[in-house]
């Protein structure tokens, strides 16, 4: 890799600012044409389902006109979405595009879905986003902060290489999400079958007859603990606990770090419990300590664990806290909101049956998020290989 060039994009491409779209000024025109526009280039590829149209001469069309093989860049919108690129391969007979929309046309040197690689990765994006001149809600990119990007260009055989293994994996990636999609309607459709279903088949009862409230450290106990790790709210992903928490010293924690956890005792995220923030706790995050933004809920003797927490997901429960929910902006439940709250409860028996069969279903999609997680890790690598080893804030300037 050494000995490969360091190029700047001015260097590899041709760009084409595209067209403004005006519909008032649309005068005289030999054709109404399709034109690509922002919402075409989404995270995942071009999207045609919507292709607007415009009336326009000849001489301004030929001007912001496709070809197969252009790079699309989207340099104007808004922040989020600023650097999101697609390969166009003449998927319409004839097309054009918008001014919010670069195109980059690739010489000799460079394959195109090489450029699209190296476009699409995290250090570029966010190079573009440090790069973009923002107003109050869109962002832009100038052109010469796109031209200055600085890159390693390989011999095309090895860009050819590095393409291929990108191509496998985006396609790995896709069967996992497929699979992962697949595993979510089943576990939606299992919720329903077993979970709502126990809500019409048996007495409801309030959970906090069913359970207690774990206790909070006081602030003078606490700062006797030896180091713990910490559980905040950004640290619940899918049903489970991040594994990789860190320790910290109980003097650096947060305020709100006072939940004591054991293993056994259910999470349950209480500000916007729509977003279903509940995770079980394991022998393995016993020793942790909660934000006080969860509740932390002991099941008594005749609740299972498991069965109370996929319950916590079954729509009718669902239903019940986003009514219990309090507050403008963020409603939250508290204590007694929680404690109020009506959960069918079938004998216990039958309660371990319904959570076997649901353990089975999220241990399943919990392995394929996980697998998902390596492939996305190995398609940044891959990306990243693209890339110059220079300080992640500079990829501007000349070689």
């Amino acid at each position: 890799m050494s000995g490969w060039p360091l190029r700047s994009l001015a260097q590899c491409v041709q760009s084409q600012t595209g067209l403004v779209v005006n519909a008032r000024k649309q005068g005289a025109a030999s054709a109404r044409l399709p034109y690509l526009s922002t919402r075409n280039v989404q995270q995942d590829g071009l999207d045609l389902s919507d292709v607007g149209e415009i009336a326009l001469d000849a001489a301004s069309a030929a001007r912001a006109r496709l070809q197969s093989g252009d790079v699309l860049l989207l340099k104007g919108g808004s922040p989020q979405h600023l650097g999101r690129s697609a390969l166009w391969r003449a998927e319409l007979a004839e097309c054009l595009h918008q001014n919010h929309l670069l195109v980059l046309r690739c010489g000799d040197g460079i394959l195109p879905e090489y450029l699209l690689a190296l476009l699409q990765s995290a250090p570029v994006r966010a190079y573009f986003q440090r790069q973009a001149c923002s107003s109050t809600r869109l962002a832009h990119l100038t052109l010469d902060a796109v031209l200055q990007l600085r890159f390693i260009l390989p011999p095309l055989a090895q860009q050819q290489n590095r393409c291929a293994a990108l191509l496998e994996v985006e396609r790995q990636i896709s069967l996992s999400q497929e699979a992962i999609q697949r595993s979510r309607e089943l576990q939606q459709a299992l919720r329903l079958r077993l979970l709502q279903a126990a809500a019409q088949d048996w007495p409801l009862q309030p959970l906090g007859r069913l359970c207690r409230f774990g206790g909070n450290l006081e602030a003078r106990e606490r700062l006797f603990l030896p180091p713990f790790r910490y559980i905040e709210i950004s640290d619940l992903t899918q049903g489970g606990i991040r594994p990789d928490l860190p320790l910290i010293q109980a003097d650096k924690a947060p305020a709100r770090a006072r939940r004591r956890l054991q293993a056994g005792a259910i999470l349950l995220g209480m500000a916007r419990p729509e977003l279903q923030r509940f995770a079980r706790v394991g022998p393995e995050h016993a020793d942790c300590i909660a934000s006080t933004a969860f509740a932390v809920l002991l099941p008594q003797a005749e609740l299972d664990g498991d069965f109370l927490f996929h319950t916590l997901f079954a729509p009718y429960l669902a239903q019940q806290m986003q009514q219990a929910a309090r507050g403008g902006t963020i409603p939250a439940l508290n204590q007694d909101c929680i404690a109020a709250l009506q959960i069918a409860l079938p004998p216990l028996a039958r309660q371990v049956q319904i959570a076997r069969a649901m353990n089975a279903l999220f241990a399943r999609l919990q392995g394929e998020l996980r697998e998902l997680a390596c492939l996305q890790a190995l398609q940044q690598r891959l990306l990243q290989d693209v890339l110059p080893p220079l300080p992640p804030q500079d990829y501007a300037g000349k070689p």
